[in-house]
């Protein structure tokens, strides 16, 4: 809101300047209430997203807990806002990492435990994978399989 030298109150958005003047302060109240509805709208959005996406890391957990406790094998776990990562346990200076990404978990899920049991047989098979993951995951990180 801006004051001009006339006692005359504008509404300026990103230095465009509303093409006349507020009439009176129906119109302030108006476009406060619009605003705070599209606060309240994008909440929304961000919580229904938000509830989406942690349905979907519930989904796929499940699926690796599963996977993991049949098979035998450790995992880590990270989140970001696009994918998961799966971190599998190769041995104790060795291991690879899936991501799986949120909008295609439920193509990725049915093909994730052939996946991982290929990666693990061709390690054991004596080949070495060269990761480039940022940093070492210390023993707590792991979920052991004998503990699902």
């Amino acid at each position: 809101m801006l004051r001009s030298p006339e006692q005359q109150l504008w509404v300026e958005l990103d230095r465009e300047r509303s093409p006349a003047p507020v009439s009176d302060i129906g119109e302030v109240v108006a476009l406060v209430q619009a605003f705070l509805q599209r606060v309240d709208r994008q909440r929304s959005q961000a919580a229904k997203r938000q509830k989406q996406k942690d349905l979907k890391v519930q989904a796929i957990l499940a699926q690796v807990r599963k996977i993991a406790k049949e098979d035998g094998f450790d995992f880590a776990t990270e989140v970001d806002s696009i994918n998961l990562k799966l971190i599998i346990h190769l041995s104790d200076n060795d291991y690879f990492a899936i991501l799986i990404p949120f909008n295609q978990f439920k193509e990725v899920l049915p093909k994730l435990r052939t996946a991982i049991q290929a990666l693990r047989e061709t390690y054991n098979s004596g080949v070495r994978f060269k990761t480039h993951l940022k940093r070492g995951y210390r023993r707590s990180d792991w979920i052991r399989h004998q503990d699902l």
